[in-house]
């Protein structure tokens, strides 16, 4: 692809985003991998369309469309299974991983639904960021396939390694607690610590309660992440820019006093570099039977898949601006 690298080259060259370098890559699969319509039918959305309680027959559909769509994907995909049982319940962590293993960001979203109220979706929690997640693999499997072969390395920068990460048991089965919630991310994270994994890990990014029809806003929760968070603001600045867009997720200013209990906390309890996505206040559907697909923004879906993969781009190709930390004070919340 030619015309991506040559794009590229005029992004650079100009300091600033003018456009973006793939955006004819958006245009020819979001709309039909990410639809929402009144069938809810984006092949990558609608699996999701159902409760997904672990050890349940929807938990398991899920998985086999997870495991089928990195199958179908032109790079070969790491796969790697986590399944162990906690408190009477059966769970299955999916981890896919591609390049390095010396050096990997991580993307993760949790797939399982609540056991309560009888027959809670999760649209927004989280079968988007889930989707997501599926979305910016296919981009980065095909960035990885078509571009980097003629891409000028020193502007691309150094593809490091990736992981997709889809966290089984995130919910609460009754109450949440240390030991009733989380059980995909304590299992992931004390096996990874064990094995050194974790010690390769650069950066973990957690995306949850993302896509639906509510104005949001996403703080900065920690101050390693500041860099990071950064780059979403800007590209988020780009985007509005450029499609027209007035909503404003992220912040100028910080807002850093809060930690959100969610899968990235047993990462950052031992050192990790976690950058959180969850918005606060979190959406008023949150953990009610309103939280379903009807209750999805194609719109909001679209901005954060574009986001998400210029974030990889970013991340491919740091600032090198010194950011001044902050110092953050804690209220504990559970999501």
């Amino acid at each position: 692809m030619l015309f991506v690298w040559f794009l590229l080259q005029l992004w650079f060259l100009q300091g600033c985003v003018c456009e973006f370098p793939f955006k004819s890559y958006y245009d020819s699969t979001l709309a039909d991998l990410m639809s929402i319509n009144e069938t809810y039918s984006g092949p990558l959305l609608s699996p999701f369309n159902k409760t997904r309680v672990p050890g349940s027959k929807g938990s398991k559909e899920v998985q086999e469309f997870v495991l089928d769509e990195f199958k179908s994907m032109n790079q070969n995909w790491a796969v790697e299974l986590q399944n162990f049982e906690e408190n009477g319940y059966e769970f299955t962590n999916m981890i896919f991983s591609l390049g390095s293993n010396d050096s990997y960001l991580a993307l993760a979203a949790h797939y399982d639904s609540k056991l309560e109220p009888d027959g809670f979706i999760g649209g927004i929690d989280s079968a988007a960021p889930c989707a997501m997640l599926l979305y910016l693999s296919h981009f980065i499997d095909d960035v990885i396939t078509e571009d980097l072969s003629v891409i000028d390395p020193t502007l691309l920068g150094q593809f490091t390694g990736v992981k997709i990460i889809f966290f089984d048991g995130e919910e609460a089965f009754k109450e949440w607690t240390s030991t009733d919630s989380l059980y995909g991310s304590r299992h992931a994270a004390a096996k990874w610590e064990k094995d050194g994994t974790l010690d390769k890990m650069d950066l973990f990014v957690l995306l949850d309660l993302l896509g639906g029809k509510e104005s949001i806003t996403v703080p900065n929760y920690t101050k390693a992440a500041r860099a990071f968070y950064k780059n979403l603001l800007q590209i988020e600045r780009t985007y509005n820019k450029f499609y027209g867009a007035s909503d404003k997720i992220f912040q100028s200013s910080v807002s850093n006093n809060i930690r959100i209990s969610d899968d990235q906390e047993p990462f950052f309890t031992r050192g990790v570099k976690t950058l959180h996505l969850i918005p606060f206040p979190f959406p008023s559907s949150w953990h009610t039977l309103a939280d379903d697909y009807a209750h999805l923004d194609e719109k909001h879906i679209h901005k954060w898949c574009i986001i998400m993969c210029e974030f990889i781009i970013k991340y491919w190709n740091p600032d090198k601006v010194p950011l001044h930390p902050f110092k953050p004070v804690i209220q504990e919340i559970t999501s």
